[in-house]
């Protein structure tokens, strides 16, 4: 994916592209919360290919990552 945007049925960006190539995807719970994003996404440098985050959230729906 060049430049642009994919997004999911319920309105969440799940892949983006920027004007260099470099992609991003994103992964969203039940809740549509963002529990999950990797950056350069099937990138080709080794050292910042496909650095992922993982996100959770307590019991007050407030970021517990």
């Amino acid at each position: 994916m060049p430049f642009g945007s994919i997004s999911d049925a319920d309105g969440n960006r799940v892949h983006s592209g920027d004007g260099r190539g470099v992609q991003q995807h994103q992964g969203y719970g039940a809740l549509n919360r963002l529990v999950q994003t990797i950056q350069d996404y099937d990138g080709t440098d080794n050292g910042t290919a496909n650095i992922a985050a993982a996100f959770g959230y307590g019991a007050l729906n407030r970021l517990a990552a």
